[in-house]
């Protein structure tokens, strides 16, 4: 159900889903499959939701910071193989400072109204990345940085349309079966 009531400030949001996750005990929206759903679309784990409500243009920053520092996917929650998927815009901007699983970037090139339609695809390991302009390396983060793609994987990217993915059941290699 749609709540109707006023939302806190977009800064607060996470904050809020922590705390009542916590106190309620019942995350609304837990790593995994299958994804909860709002509005239809189903809610990647890094999209705040507070009183049954997807805040679908905000990040949450401390799930974000998780996906960075311990290599898991920004749609399922759940760890990434050695090599995961990113998406950049034309300018090879990432659309998401986060990785994903093959399956989970499918899911989001057919679902995400608010990608472009013409993106590059790029699977990356850790050493692929830059994070805020500077190799990334397994040290702790105290706050998500900004990544982008080293001159070599952005060299390496395919161009996709987001409007015209087909979904594939076939394995991918680089996901060592851990689709």
């Amino acid at each position: 159900m749609i709540s109707r009531s006023p939302a806190p400030p977009p800064s607060q949001v996470g904050k809020v889903q922590e705390a009542a996750t916590h106190a309620g005990g019942v995350d609304p929206c837990p790593a995994g499959w299958p994804r909860p759903r709002h509005d239809g679309l189903p809610v990647p784990w890094v999209t705040p939701v507070d009183r049954g409500c997807a805040h679908w243009a905000l990040l949450h920053g401390e799930r974000l910071r998780r996906c960075q520092e311990e290599w898991l996917c920004q749609v399922c929650g759940l760890p990434l193989p050695e090599r995961a998927y990113v998406l950049a815009d034309a300018d090879g901007e990432l659309t998401t400072s986060a990785a994903m699983h093959r399956r989970c970037t499918l899911l989001a090139l057919t679902v995400c109204p608010g990608l472009p339609p013409d993106l590059l695809l790029a699977a990356v390991s850790r050493d692929d990345l830059l994070g805020d302009g500077v190799p990334l390396d397994e040290r702790a983060l105290s706050t998500w940085k900004s990544w982008s793609l080293t001159p070599g994987a952005l060299a390496a990217t395919t161009t996709v349309r987001a409007d015209t993915v087909a979904i594939s059941t076939a394995p991918d290699p680089t996901d060592g079966g851990s689709d």
